[in-house]
C-alpha cells in the first residue's frame, strides 16, 4: 500500500472510531435523560392534584377563621380579667 491509501484508512479509522465514540456517549446520556424523566414523573404524581390543593386551601380558610374568633374571646377574657383586677386592686387600697 501506498501512503495515500494508509492515510485514507487511518482517517477511515478515527471516522469509526469517532462514530462509535459518539454513539455510545449519546446512548449513555439518553439513559441517563431516561432515568430522571422517569424520577421527575414520580415526583410530579405524588403532588397533590388541583382539587387536593383547593381542599387544603378551604381548610386553612376555615382555621384562620377559628383562629381568628379564638384569638377575639382571648382579648375579652384578658379585659375581663384585667377590669376585676383593677376592681380588686382598687378595693384593697380603698380600704
Amino acid at each position: 500500500m501506498n501512503p495515500i491509501e494508509d492515510l485514507s484508512v487511518l482517517a477511515l479509522a478515527v471516522a469509526i472510531c469517532s462514530l462509535v465514540y459518539t454513539l455510545v456517549t449519546m446512548r449513555a446520556l439518553l439513559v441517563r435523560h431516561n432515568t430522571l424523566e422517569a424520577q421527575l414523573e414520580t415526583r410530579l404524581n405524588q403532588l397533590p392534584s388541583a382539587q387536593e390543593f383547593i381542599d387544603l386551601r378551604v381548610k386553612l380558610a376555615g382555621m384562620d377563621a377559628r383562629q381568628d374568633s379564638v384569638l377575639a374571646e382571648v382579648h375579652g377574657t384578658r379585659s375581663a380579667v384585667r377590669r376585676v383586677e383593677d376592681f380588686l386592686l382598687k378595693g384593697k387600697s380603698n380600704e
